[in-house]
């Protein structure tokens, strides 16, 4: 693949700046809001809020400029956003307002990056291979930032990981200025995408199946919603050491979706489907039972257990969605997953606004509460709707 070396240190580089970023503004907004949940709510409602409005508009743009320049642009853009949140990281509104606007350039950088990968190269077997050693590569840095955190935090506040992000951007810059002009980058994958999308609806119906199934993945991601949107308040509700904890979580949660994505294929192979579909439903009210029993006797352990289980089945249930899917609908696998994907945005979106709101008049232990029985009905309704499959 041409440009090889420098397409794999920009996404590298971006992603472990954004983790880092990604970490550190809920304990900021944590802090400088005193533990409010409007205020989580509203953050967690910046990361979703682009991918509902903004998707579409930016595939548009993208598509009338040349795709190199337009993510030289947004990257350098991006830099100056997040040393304006770091210059004025004191004030949590205009933070926010700063996290929304990085989201959506991170978005159109996401977009852009996509097209530009297609753009150099169209051999399959190397795109596969080169999207297999980005996914091995991003989670061996999402592992390293906890750990770096801890070293550097006795060193450093919070606040100066912001400014990290940005010096790890300006790598990420650096890296797509070093790719050669010389390439087009004039096809317009995600414009077929959308175009696909629009038309979905009126060349198939959607079975039963297929709407349980979008169904039930954007219930259940209302617990992954939770998680984070308001993860960090349930451990200062539990924990004394709340900065501690939910930097153990953070890593944990990575450690178990990479779990998850070694044991799918695992599943998939030596359990039959209704074996397999057991096995998840269980899980489903395995965490919804601890996810109560973490609310009801503020115990750290049991509120991790919860997590770490639900974030692994919810990557099962995607899968085996996406299997579904690929099988019924072949050609128009993209514009389902799309509707998926507007759909658990929705639901994230959905928890950020309600969920600060009830957080605020009940109190945590009551949307944990709510989270658990959730997950129970879901997990009791998805047993059902296989045994009567």
């Amino acid at each position: 693949m041409p440009n090889k070396k420098q397409l794999f240190s920009y996404r590298i580089f971006d992603e472990l700046g954004d983790w880092f970023y990604y970490f550190v503004i809920v304990l900021i907004v944590f802090k400088t809001s005193n533990d409010n949940a409007i205020y989580l709510g509203v953050l967690s409602a910046s990361y979703t809020v682009p991918g509902l409005v903004f998707s579409r508009l930016l595939a548009r743009t993208l598509r009338k400029h040349n795709i190199r320049s337009s993510l030289l642009s947004m990257a350098t853009i991006r830099v100056f956003v997040l040393v304006a949140m770091f210059i004025f990281i004191t004030n949590t509104l205009f933070v926010i307002i700063l996290v929304f606007l990085e989201q959506i350039l991170s978005l159109g950088s996401k977009l852009a990056f996509q097209n530009m990968i297609v753009d150099i190269e169209e051999d399959e077997d190397v795109l596969k291979s080169f999207n297999r050693d980005v996914t091995i590569w991003s989670t061996a840095a999402r592992l390293c930032v906890i750990p770096i955190y801890f070293l550097l935090t006795k060193q450093f506040s919070d606040e100066i990981f912001v400014l990290l992000d940005a010096i790890f951007m300006v790598f990420a810059l650096i890296s797509i200025g070093l790719i050669s002009n010389d390439t087009s980058f004039s096809k317009s994958i995600v414009n077929v995408k959308l175009e696909r999308s629009q038309t979905v609806f009126d060349k198939n119906r959607f079975d039963g199946l297929t709407i349980w199934l979008i169904v039930l993945l954007s219930s259940i991601g209302v617990a992954n919603a939770f998680t984070d949107a308001y993860g960090i308040s349930a451990i200062n509700f539990i924990s004394n050491n709340t900065k501690i904890q939910y930097a153990i979580a953070v890593f944990v949660m990575t450690i178990a979706e990479l779990i998850s994505g070694m044991t799918s294929k695992l599943v998939d192979n030596q359990l039959s489907g209704h074996k397999r579909n057991y096995l998840i439903s269980i899980m489903v009210l395995l965490s919804g039972v601890l996810m109560i029993g973490a609310g009801l006797f503020k115990t750290m352990i049991i509120l991790l257990t919860s997590l770490v289980i639900c974030r692994i089945f919810f990557i099962w249930i995607q899968l085996y969605a996406l299997a579904y899917f690929q099988q019924k609908f072949k050609n128009q696998i993209m514009s389902v997953l799309a509707v998926q994907n507007m759909a658990l945005d929705g639901v994230a979106l959905g928890n950020s606004i309600i969920g600060g709101f009830l957080i605020n008049q009940l109190g945590i232990i009551s949307y944990m509460l709510m989270i658990g029985v959730n997950c129970i009905i879901f997990g009791l309704a998805f047993i059902l709707m296989r045994k009567g499959n």
